[in-house]
């Protein structure tokens, strides 16, 4: 495609010279493979571009992955300003490639206006050649540092402080590369861009931004290297007072200062800061994302989740919003797509302090996981203490508790505080370890004190009543079920879907055996239509008597370095009544798997 010719797509128009998208009142900077990807597009017409093609014609040579096709994509759209659904600009064909969704026509229009502007004699003036050619390194920093800005005022209005940010000024130019370093989200660049923010403010003190750009560094130090968050805290308090005295509403200010009262658990504070944030600037993705975070705090599940859908849709290339709405959605019951999200978020951020922990939390438990995290534990030792450190130390005991070590397990708990221990998770764990145990009737009691707690919650019922099956509590689990949950037919009437089959499982579990046999079609069904996870499959192979089947899954898991999970069917594999006895191989296999978990 001649990279001269300019095109008309919708409300922009594409400058393949210049790597520019020109609107009515705006321009914006494509990187150069961005603008590959959108020529290509734009040659196929109506056409479909395969993942491969685009492989092929912007990283030629190049080993990458499909990830990398979906990320400019995803960039493209926001570039376009194309991030809700349904798309406007470039659609996903499934299993085939990207395509436009509305026609590009060639530009006849003068192309001179698409030049940057000539010295005379028709010589391009020096600085000119730097920025649109990258011949000098600091030129080219300063050009991402642009597109940086260009995307951070996307959602942000205008300040009565811009005047000094936007100048031209060596103040602005070190506050621009310290938003590109601290885009790049790794601790040395993080480093670097603390120099830049603390540049800029030793140039004009004025400059209100660079305050919260210097607390934000502070924050990705933790998020992304070995800051604890104490430090953390300590450090951006003083600057975001500051921010806030010279600009008392400034948006970004206002959403870091939010974080900083959500981190220390004010509630109450976070919601009001991050409400005026959002008043200001209600584009700001992170202060949504934050905002949703305080809602979940607080219990509200729905509002948590539309904020998070919102803060991913304002900025879809966010790895930090989509492990939010990750947490959010598993929370909510929805592991399948909290996976997804996860997934994702790990595509576009593979690099972060606590990735061990979100993937023990929201991911299959394997040995190299649960390896990883145990070292991530011992590295990090501070982010499992206090309010903040309590989801870690569950996982830990999570874990040790699934490598069969419930001594170990239980001593992580200990030192719960009163409000810890009402924690739904601390309960359920504290009950898989009575179990574990022996204790049956004490963890009933305690599973029955939990679930009657939060009576609306109704996803608190299932281990209680897996439990008064094992007790030989048939009637009252019955009794419960009629109350509170699906009936029978309802599950066995229901197309199989991953929020169902909990509701299977129970449904299976009640069934007096000769019943079980005769779903045992149904099972297989929706086994085969992969909306059963693995453990709630061997739970269920097992209760219609397909042993044999059971066994040999939970072979092929074990070589595959999976572990059995008690979250999974609230059990100890080789202490499950399913499973009872476990054939000698297979413990000695899941012995040998445990072990290989160790660091």
């Amino acid at each position: 495609m001649n990279s001269s010719q300019r095109w008309l797509l919708g409300d922009w128009t594409v400058d393949p010279g210049s790597n520019r998208l020109l609107g009515a009142e705006e321009e914006r900077l494509l990187e150069p493979r961005l603008m590959a990807v959108l020529q290509l597009l734009i040659a196929a017409g109506e056409g479909t571009v395969s993942q491969q093609a685009l492989l092929d014609g912007v990283w030629p040579g190049v080993v990458v992955s499909e990830a990398s096709v979906y990320q400019a994509v995803a960039q493209l759209r926001k570039a376009l300003g194309d991030t809700e659904r349904p798309y406007r600009y470039i659609g996903s064909v499934s299993g085939k490639g990207y395509r436009l969704l509305q026609p590009a026509s060639a530009d006849t229009r003068a192309a001179q206006a698409a030049l940057p502007p000539q010295a005379p004699g028709g010589a391009t003036p020096p600085r000119a050649l730097r920025a649109w050619h990258g011949l000098a390194a600091l030129a080219a920093l300063a050009l991402l540092a642009a597109t940086v800005l260009i995307a951070w005022q996307a959602w942000r209005p205008p300040q009565a402080g811009d005047a000094g940010l936007l100048a031209d000024t060596p103040a602005a130019r070190a506050y621009q590369e310290g938003r590109w370093l601290w885009s790049r989200r790794d601790p040395a660049q993080l480093a670097a861009a603390e120099q830049k923010f603390r540049q800029a403010l030793q140039l004009d003190p004025g400059l209100t931004p660079a305050y919260v750009g210097l607390c934000d560094v502070f924050h990705f130090q933790h998020l992304y290297g070995d800051w604890p968050l104490q430090r953390t805290l300590a450090h951006c308090e003083p600057l975001l007072r500051e921010a806030l005295r010279r600009q008392p509403e400034l948006p970004e200010a206002l959403a870091s200062f939010g974080l900083l009262k959500l981190s220390q658990q004010d509630l109450d504070a976070a919601g009001s800061f991050l409400d005026r944030a959002l008043a200001a600037a209600p584009k700001n993705a992170n202060a949504q994302m934050w905002r949703g975070e305080v809602d979940r705090e607080r219990g509200d599940m729905e509002a948590a989740l539309r904020r998070l859908k919102q803060a991913a849709e304002l900025d879809p290339l966010s790895g930090l919003i989509k492990r939010n709405l990750a947490h959010a959605l598993a929370a909510n019951g929805e592991a399948a797509a909290s996976r997804r999200q996860l997934e994702e978020a790990l595509l576009l951020e593979s690099a972060y302090a606590s990735r061990p922990l979100d993937e023990i939390e929201l991911l299959p438990l394997t040995a190299t996981r649960a390896r990883a995290f145990l070292q991530w534990a011992q590295r990090f030792p501070d982010r499992l203490q206090g309010p903040q450190g309590i989801e870690a130390r569950l996982s830990l005991a999570h874990v040790r508790l699934a490598l069969g070590q419930p001594k170990e397990a239980r001593e992580t708990l200990q030192g719960l505080g009163p409000e810890e221990q009402k924690h739904a998770y601390v309960q359920l764990m504290q009950a898989m370890l009575l179990r574990a145990e022996g204790a049956h009737e004490k963890a009933a009691e305690l599973l029955e004190r939990r679930a009657n707690s939060r009576p609306a919650n109704t996803s608190l019922l299932y281990p209680l009543l897996h439990q008064w099956v094992e007790m030989g509590r048939k009637d009252d689990a019955q009794t419960l079920v009629r109350q509170k949950l699906l009936t029978l037919a309802d599950v066995v009437s229901a197309a199989p879907s991953p929020h169902r089959v909990r509701d299977l499982l129970l449904a299976v579990r009640l069934m007096p055996p000769t019943e079980r046999l005769r779903h045992a079609t149904l099972v297989h069904r929706w086994i085969q239509a992969g909306a059963v996870d693995a453990g709630a499959e061997l739970s269920l192979l097992q209760l219609i008597g397909a042993r044999q089947e059971a066994d040999s899954r939970l072979r092929a898991l074990l070589a595959e370095d999976r572990l059995p999970s008690p979250a999974e069917d609230y059990f100890l594999i080789e202490q499950s009544p399913l499973w009872s006895p476990l054939p000698a191989d297979l413990l000695a296999q899941l012995t040998r798997v445990r072990r290989s978990a160790e660091p």
